[in-house]
């Protein structure tokens, strides 16, 4: 107990004396009885006040005791790799000298096979600005926040918080600085190619654009009066004009197939009549490059679940492409193929394959194919007004009519497109999903 708690008990005695000596004065009494009467009271007094102190501090020393005995529970059954391991994102824990103590399980999704516990972090990313900013974090006490790119083997872009850990926090492993990472790699890629497109489709525009406009200076000057030069100009800003038209018109195509990507289509269309049309509307264009075109395609073919507008656009892209870049001589053939059994796809699905045995395209072109304004051959590629867009096109109906594409090539050899479709037997299956979608 404290002096002010004992404060109201020594006062109260103090009356109590008082009153009794004041009390004996006014009766006869033998004179000795004072002096006992004010020793006997003193006595029970330190008695009980010495009762009062003891009840106190054994008080005092269970609540204490019970206090620390709690407070070692919750500190070891709450510690900090318990909550990190609960978190939805990667997370690792790195001590003072920057060993791993720690690393919950979606650190070691975003890092598999090359993030170790035990291990220095260093063994894990070995970007130099990264080290230096642990460096940095482990002497100033900072908490900072970091962009780098790291091989992991597989180049990804990182965003890491590094956050110092309070000095009263439970570590069991001893980390000391929380590291949260997020992978920004698809968002990285999202905006470059957001900032490629927009820098090739200027590009595209401003080629046939000052063209044109070169032309009609040369025509407004010294070629004003030459009527065969003028004629000629008149034939060449022609051309560019429809370039222009091509390009904004495929730009069109995608804008609205990327709208319309996750609404599949649930009408049916016959692709063999689809591709009757495409082929005797591209003799022509077999004629002017020399190249032979074949359909193969039964008359009896099973009907697909697509858009027919898109389904017209797809195959008049990809045979249009092997007419057109194949080679001399070669021959283009659309053909029906059988499901192989080294291709993954399902079996409610059709084949169809444009094939020619041209000049081919080198692999490493292969994967790349599909991407906007991407060409293996620029200056063939605009000499014969391609756009670029073409077989990303091809990509993003594929994608809204849920079908694939296998590109296959050999040098000298040819190159094989191999498109897969739903039959239409599985239209019903096919509105049930675009229902659940």
């Amino acid at each position: 107990m404290n002096r002010i708690e004992l404060t109201k008990p020594y006062l109260f005695f103090t009356a109590f004396l008082v009153v009794s000596i004041s009390i004996f004065t006014f009766f006869e009494r033998p004179s000795y009885l004072i002096p006992v009467f004010i020793l006997f009271s003193c006595t029970l007094f330190w008695l009980y006040i010495n009762s009062l102190r003891s009840f106190s501090d054994k008080d005092e020393n269970l609540t204490g005791s019970g206090n620390f005995i709690l407070n070692e529970e919750l500190r070891a059954n709450l510690n900090i790799e318990k909550i990190l391991e609960a978190i939805p994102s990667p997370l690792i824990l790195v001590d003072k000298q920057g060993k791993i103590t720690f690393a919950n399980a979606n650190s070691e999704v975003l890092l598999p096979k090359i993030l170790k516990v035990g291990n220095h972090i260093s063994s894990t990313f070995r970007s130099p600005i990264f080290l230096e900013t642990l460096e940095k974090v482990l002497t100033q006490n900072e908490n900072i926040k970091l962009n780098f790119d790291a091989n992991t083997p597989i180049l990804k872009h990182i965003e890491v918080h590094f956050v110092q850990l309070p000095l009263d926090s439970y570590s069991r492993t001893g980390g000391t600085i929380l590291m949260s990472l997020v992978d920004q790699s698809e968002s990285k890629m999202v905006d470059q190619m957001r900032s490629d497109f927009v820098s090739n489709a200027s590009h595209e525009l401003r080629t046939p654009l000052a063209s044109i406009i070169g032309f009609i200076e040369t025509i407004k000057g010294h070629a004003k009066s030459d009527k065969e030069n003028r004629e000629l100009f008149l034939s060449l800003m022609h051309d560019q004009a429809i370039r222009m038209q091509r390009l904004v018109d495929d730009l069109l195509s995608l804008s609205k197939l990327e709208l319309q990507e996750k609404s599949p289509p649930l009408k049916t269309c016959n692709v063999n009549k689809i591709i009757n049309k495409i082929t005797e509307s591209f003799l022509p264009l077999s004629k002017k490059y020399k190249v032979k075109l074949v359909n193969n395609l039964p008359s009896n073919i099973t009907n697909i679940i697509g858009d027919e507008t898109q389904i017209h656009q797809l195959f008049s892209n990809l045979i249009e492409n092997s007419l057109k870049y194949s080679g001399e001589k070669s021959t283009v053939k659309v053909e029906l193929i059988k499901k192989q059994k080294h291709i993954k796809i399902k079996n409610n699905m059709i084949g169809i394959q444009i094939v020619d045995n041209g000049k081919g395209i080198p692999a490493e072109h292969i994967y790349r194919l599909t991407e906007r304004f991407y060409r293996v051959n620029e200056d063939l590629s605009r000499q014969r007004q391609g756009t670029g867009l073409g077989l990303s096109i091809v990509k993003h109906i594929l994608n809204r009519h849920q079908g694939e594409l296998i590109i296959e090539s050999k040098i000298n050899e040819g190159s094989k497109f191999t498109v897969w479709l739903p039959k239409e037997k599985d239209k019903a299956q096919a509105i049930k999903n675009a229902k659940a979608a």
